[in-house]
């Protein structure tokens, strides 16, 4: 009789000493110590060096992007002020050129929102590293050991709340670097070629547009001229008002590839900045859901 009365103490005791254990750890940096001599650690380096990699890279397809949009926005205006040479030229230039700034500037708001998710995404991940273990896994603890040794319902309410939010650090501790994981890893597998062809094209059609639009020409002075001087003698009407045209042309089969090009691209972000990030917080939390916590709850709430 004695013994069946004891049990219930024995595992009271063990299960308040394993969650101040934890809560102790957690507070103090030999949590963080143990985790980084087992894979987490790997995993935590591996969140750093995706989030960096992917940032670099939205700078870079941004910067590229809107190296076109530069170059073709100058040629936009050089031709607007040399429409009166010609009737139609400024039409025909805005029906050529138009749709490109309008698909860049679309672009633009992709990136950005691809860039802005990425950065939250890599401070989401320091801040879990410290709010997961040292705050929130510390309070579900003491919830915990309070909810152990109250019998009554409300303490089996603070020790299940205590569980949940357990869980919750976990989430917020592991999340962001599984998702950075998983990320890069679709990314490598599915990814990479699309991005790198889509890059190399539009940066091939950025040197094409330059050259088919600026063409070697040399100043009255014996010097090269910057490529904007040079464009803008290109319109001023010297070179013929044909000339003009048949650069127009050119310059349309030049950017004929960039809307596909472009649209890839942002499928490549989004699907890894957005989709895929919130696919993977979705399976998770069906993984370490709330639900799981019911088994654990005792089957009478009597002393």
């Amino acid at each position: 009789m004695a013994k069946m009365v004891l049990a219930p103490q024995k595992r009271k005791w063990i299960g308040c000493i394993a969650a101040a254990l934890i809560g102790l750890m957690a507070i103090t940096p030999m949590l963080d110590a143990i985790l980084d001599h087992l894979y987490v650690g790997k995993l935590d380096e591996a969140g750093h060096r995706y989030y960096d990699e992917a940032l670099e890279r939205s700078l870079y397809t941004y910067a590229v992007v809107r190296g076109i949009n530069g170059i073709i926005s100058v040629v936009q205006g050089t031709v607007i002020a040399a429409a009166p040479a010609g009737v139609g030229l400024s039409v025909a230039a805005g029906e050529i050129l138009d749709p490109v700034n309008d698909l860049v500037e679309r672009f633009s708001w992709v990136m950005l929102i691809a860039t802005v998710a990425l950065g939250i995404q890599k401070l989401l991940m320091e801040v879990g590293l410290w709010f997961g273990s040292s705050c929130l896994l510390p309070v579900a603890m003491f919830l915990v050991i309070v909810g152990i040794w109250r019998s009554t319902p409300w303490g089996v309410r603070i020790k299940t709340l205590g569980l949940r939010l357990a869980l919750i650090a976990v989430i917020v501790r592991f999340g962001v670097p599984v998702m950075a994981l998983a990320s890069d890893r679709v990314y490598l597998l599915f990814l990479e070629k699309p991005y790198t062809e889509a890059t190399r094209s539009l940066a091939d059609i950025n040197s094409e547009i330059r050259e088919t639009s600026l063409g070697p020409s040399e100043s009255p002075g014996g010097g090269s001229d910057s490529w904007w001087e040079r464009l803008d003698a290109l319109f001023d009407g010297s070179e013929g008002l044909g000339n003009i045209k048949e650069r127009l042309a050119i310059l349309q089969e030049k950017i004929a590839g960039y809307a596909q090009h472009t649209l890839k691209l942002a499928a490549v972000f989004l699907l890894q900045t957005v989709v895929i990030p919130l696919a993977v917080l979705w399976g998770l939390l069906r993984i370490v859901g709330f639900r799981w916590i019911t088994p654990w709850l005792p089957v009478s709430t009597s002393a």
